[in-house]
């Protein structure tokens, strides 16, 4: 069973991933029903990232895919994602 603190972590990774989703700019369905079918957080991610490249997303939300790699401790991913916010 997960510790309290591992659950905390991906209920804060989660609310990163929401934010990141309802800041992608409409769009086709092109992926973005496989990022609400993942459980495995940096699928889902991942996925994440994939649309938002086809769609051209903000800065806002690479920003949000950002903090979500950094709470799951993948900082070489959230510097592609800050580096994608801010170019």
């Amino acid at each position: 069973m997960p510790s309290d603190d591992l659950r905390n972590s991906w209920e804060r990774t989660r609310a990163h991933l929401a934010r990141a989703w309802v800041l992608l700019p409409a769009g086709d369905d092109d992926g973005v029903a496989q990022y609400q079918d993942h459980n495995e957080l940096g699928l889902a991610m991942e996925v994440l990232g994939e649309v938002g490249e086809g769609r051209v997303a903000s800065g806002q939300f690479w920003v949000a895919l950002a903090d979500a790699a950094r709470n799951m401790g993948l900082e070489r991913k959230a510097e592609e994602y800050d580096l994608r916010a801010h170019p």
